[in-house]
């Protein structure tokens, strides 16, 4: 897959910044959410199924992106971060994702 490649995979997001926070909600549309991979833990900041459907925001003040923060969460609203340019698992960022799953989508909002 190369990027620009359609997916079939129809996501709707929104982003909103108050002097304090950033909000990032992702609406995920989904025939089959029975299918959904998504583990229940990420140990060594990574899904323990290995590739779990999930939203990822990764927000940078660098034009070349040479520093980054990726944030992760799945449909159980488990979380995986790090920072860059050089992928730092040990970063602890203080933030919270919300998660839940309907019949045709699952949302979630990650607040930083």
């Amino acid at each position: 897959m190369e990027p620009g490649d359609e997916i079939g995979i129809r996501i709707e997001k929104i982003g909103t910044l108050t002097n304090e926070n950033l909000y990032v909600g992702y609406e995920n549309f989904d025939d089959n959410p029975s299918e959904i991979v998504a583990s229940d833990i990420a140990p060594g900041e990574w899904w323990a199924s290995g590739a779990d459907d999930d939203n990822e925001t990764f927000i940078t003040g660098h034009p070349a992106a040479a520093s980054y923060y990726g944030f992760f969460n799945n449909s159980k609203a488990v979380k995986v971060e790090y920072s860059g340019p050089t992928v730092n698992s040990g970063y602890n960022g203080q933030w919270e994702a919300y998660a839940t799953v309907g019949e045709d989508r699952w949302n979630s909002i990650q607040d930083d």
